[in-house]
């Protein structure tokens, strides 16, 4: 009975140690965790297999780090440094829309978010230039 919840994962995904969630194959060791238990992420990740491993929509790679590890557009000159260098704080005074991966504008602050998120009723730019 307790296997009446399980489904079957596709060829192209993986099943979580957990046992009820199946995650595509593509984001298994990519340096986010998207099992519930984390069991798609950890030690037995090598750093080759995260730097072959895409990035999702809307995100980067933090290219000079070994892991290769992928951060969203908006963490970009957000003042935090989330690569291990540093690498998405550097010549942020430079960058313009085009910098910004698509979809993802510049905020006036050097952020760069998805576009969607721009005049949305929302402030999500630090400065507020989104809604500006």
């Amino acid at each position: 009975e307790d296997e009446a919840d399980c489904k079957a994962c596709t060829s192209d995904e993986r099943r979580c140690r957990n046992g009820h969630q199946c995650v595509d194959a593509k984001f298994w060791c990519d340096g986010f965790a998207d099992c519930s238990d984390d069991s798609d992420e950890g030690d037995h990740c090598t750093s080759i297999q995260r730097i072959i491993h895409e990035c999702p929509e809307e995100h980067v790679r933090c290219n000079s780090t070994s892991f290769g590890f992928c951060i969203p557009t908006s963490f970009l000159c957000d003042g935090t440094e989330n690569c291990v260098d540093g690498e998405d704080e550097k010549n942020c005074d430079v960058m313009t829309d085009g910098d910004c991966p698509s979809p993802s504008r510049r905020c006036l602050d050097g952020a760069c978010m998805p576009g969607h998120f721009f005049c949305d009723g929302e402030v999500d730019c630090m400065d507020g230039s989104d809604e500006s």
